[in-house]
């Protein structure tokens, strides 16, 4: 059965200025947000130098941001704010911090030394809870790349360190964007599929199920938001009723299920309506 032509509203409740999450790049900023809350026992200030922990061999694992092409500033800026939201959906819930700008905030490592220590849950031991110089900041990224490869049993790809000390968006990025897929990407299987052909081997075995929604890639076929739709309905049917959505109202489509996926899971709006509706960014649907 195909979905009726006539445009109708979805029965569920859209989303309004008093839902937190809703078109916000932030939640709501703590009173003490400028530096991680971070064990003072840690501390660090020694010159000893620390071993750079990452392994070249990485960067062929890992699939480039960029695609292997130059991203637009629409595409940049959407990963921008993705990235910035993935940090903030740990640090903000179990330390009250909320990133507002990752290019002034993330140079001294001790920003990523907090988020790895909310991801995992452990300490991260011996860095400088002072940075004062960028000796300092590079010897944080590396205690903090080293307790990656520890943790995960994954080495990170190398990195410019002296970018990171610099506040270079891109290397930034990057970093969280290598973390992002070695800690919940990688190891996704689904048949015989693996990594980001396993999200979208799944997807497709979901969606299949629905008619109108089909998935081809992880750009358009998402901008219409039945895909969406189809997956929120798969785990709840009674989220939604899928067969009054209507494909040309793309905009009400995604905000509902941004909000649906939010209000029943938890899962945070990384992903804003406009950016999606249009020619969407790859590693931002992904990661979403």
């Amino acid at each position: 059965q195909q979905p009726p032509q006539q445009k109708q509203q979805p029965p569920q409740q859209k989303p309004s200025s008093s839902n937190p999450a809703s078109n916000n790049n932030n939640p709501k900023p703590s009173s003490n947000n400028n530096k991680p809350k971070l064990p003072s026992s840690n501390n660090n200030n020694n010159n000893k130098d620390v071993p750079d922990p990452t392994d070249p061999s990485v960067v062929q694992i890992i699939p480039p941001r960029d695609g292997g092409l130059n991203l637009s500033f629409k595409n940049q800026n959407m990963q921008l704010k993705l990235f910035t939201r993935w940090v903030n959906a740990f640090l903000y819930n179990q330390r009250g911090i909320s990133v507002q700008d990752l290019q002034s905030e993330f140079t001294d490592g001790l920003l990523l030394i907090c988020l790895l220590e909310c991801m995992s849950g452990k300490t991260v031991p011996g860095f400088v809870t002072q940075p004062l110089n960028n000796q300092d900041k590079t010897k944080n990224f590396k205690i903090a790349l080293t307790f990656i490869k520890n943790w995960l049993n994954k080495a990170m790809p190398p990195t410019d360190y002296e970018k990171l000390c610099q506040g270079d968006i891109d290397t930034i990025l990057d970093l969280i964007w290598a973390l992002e897929y070695r800690f919940e990407i990688e190891d996704k299987q689904f048949g015989n599929a693996v990594g980001i052909g396993a999200i979208l081997t799944w997807g497709q075995s979901v969606v299949d199920q629905f008619a109108g929604a089909q998935i081809t890639d992880f750009t358009t076929s998402f901008e219409s938001g039945i895909v969406f739709s189809a997956l929120i309905c798969y785990h709840n049917s009674n989220a939604l009723n899928y067969f009054i959505i209507h494909p040309d109202e793309k905009y009400e489509n995604l905000s509902n299920a941004f909000y649906i996926a939010e209000s029943l899971w938890g899962v945070p709006q990384l992903l804003d309506v406009n950016d999606v509706a249009t020619d969407p960014d790859t590693i931002s649907i992904i990661v979403y």
